[in-house]
């Protein structure tokens, strides 16, 4: 009897002493299946998802991770770099799934003991021995950029920021609305508390403001808070220049001034956070091993080395260091804010955006002498007879503010 005939045989004694696939064999599949879907829902609960952070195209130390059960490919790929890329990411393993499609026709042999079949089994371990071996190495490799942990408050209002839709009306890194103003150019100059009565009611803070009532949660409030004072590296004190100068300027420069041994850190605030500054600057190897700059970690305060990093993390203007210091002038930052107020940009333009009924701010304001803006702001008409625009009735404080503001234009 051949073996085909004996194992028909075998297969229909066995058939008739069990039982029918239905029910019996599905109940037992159906409680199977319910046990670890059971199990899938307690751990989903309680442990969750380990989600990364929001995906941010401008964060240059993101450190790429596949997950776990693709680290054995990515751990492949290092064997073979460039144009040989597809070997490993392609060719192999459709290589292993062809065999394992394959592999009821290759291996027709009856038996079912693992030792009675030494040739595949030998295959099958080397392949999951490989498999585990680059999962493991894959999970071990080292970081290529530093780890920066991140502010739990600042990635939710991020998150926060997002789902509102900010940027339909705000600008951040020159993407976004323009009917509000750049909040990273203008928020670094108000303070933590204005910021948080304006979120509660924009219009109580800033009278004439677009903005409507969000109704938003005490917590998601300190989380926008969080958020917008990240995007100038929060407030920094009068002593923050003074340190810089003494510190660094021997080998960077800031508005055109100071050394040429390092890199100019005019718009180093476009690239990198506060968080990377402070860590740099405490210990640059631990950011760039082949860095020759000194740490200061010891040799500056902890206070005095947050300062810094604040200073320097909110230097992002492109200009003359003239129109630098105009950007810090506490009159120019309330002629700016007066100016959004008033909703001045609905007839005049300023770089490049805004209404046209007026003249391009930025092209004439800083010609005019300080008296004719000032009688100008007074009573328009009697300054330009038919002009379009109306007397607004403004304080003294409030026309310096705005002369200041418009003179500060002529310098950038």
């Amino acid at each position: 009897m051949s073996w085909r005939q004996d194992y028909l045989k075998q297969y229909k004694e066995l058939k008739e002493k069990g039982q029918s696939f239905f029910p019996y064999a599905v109940f037992k599949d159906i409680c199977v299946a319910a046990l670890i879907l059971a199990a899938l829902c307690v751990l989903a609960l309680k442990l969750g998802a380990p989600l990364e952070d929001l995906a941010d195209p401008t964060d240059s130390t993101y450190n790429p991770r596949p997950e776990w059960y693709f680290l054995f490919i990515f751990q492949a790929l290092k064997f073979f770099p460039g144009k040989l890329e597809a070997v490993a990411a392609v060719i192999l393993p459709g290589a292993a799934a062809g065999v394992l499609l394959f592999l009821p026709f290759l291996d027709r042999s009856p038996e079912r003991h693992p030792l009675n079949r030494p040739f595949w089994l030998s295959l099958g371990l080397a392949a999951l021995t490989g498999i585990g071996l680059l999962t493991y190495y894959g999970a071990k490799s080292p970081m290529l950029n530093p780890v920066i942990e991140k502010d739990p408050a600042v990635m939710a209002g991020t998150r926060l920021y997002r789902a509102l839709n900010c940027a339909y009306c705000h600008r951040i890194g020159g993407k976004g609305g323009e009917i509000g103003p750049e909040l990273d150019k203008v928020v670094g100059e108000e303070t933590e508390d204005w910021l948080v009565k304006h979120l509660r009611d924009p219009k109580a803070a800033n009278p004439g403001s677009e903005m409507p009532k969000l109704n938003l949660l005490d917590d998601e409030i300190q989380a926008l808070v969080a958020y917008m004072k990240s995007l100038a590296g929060g407030p920094f004190t009068g002593e923050a220049p003074k340190l810089f100068a003494d510190n660094c300027a021997a080998c960077h420069r800031i508005g055109g001034e100071g050394g040429d041994g390092g890199p100019d850190l005019s718009l180093i605030g476009s690239a990198r956070d506060k968080t990377y500054i402070k860590k740099y600057i405490l210990d640059p190897t631990q950011l760039n091993q082949s860095s020759t700059m000194p740490g200061f970690k010891g040799q500056l305060a902890d206070t005095q080395i947050e300062d810094l990093a604040r200073y320097i993390a909110a230097q992002k203007f492109n200009g003359p260091p003239a129109a630098a210091a105009a950007e810090k002038d506490p009159l120019v930052l309330a002629g700016r804010r007066l100016y959004r107020n008033l909703n001045c940009a609905y007839c005049h333009k300023l770089n490049a955006r805004g209404g046209v009924v007026g003249p391009e701010l930025d092209k004439v304001a800083g010609k005019k002498a300080e008296e004719w803006l000032t009688k100008h702001f007074r009573d328009p008409q009697a300054v330009s007879p038919g002009s379009s625009m109306p007397k607004l009735d403004l304080r003294d404080d409030e026309i310096r503010a705005l002369v200041a503001y418009m003179k500060s234009l002529g310098k950038r």
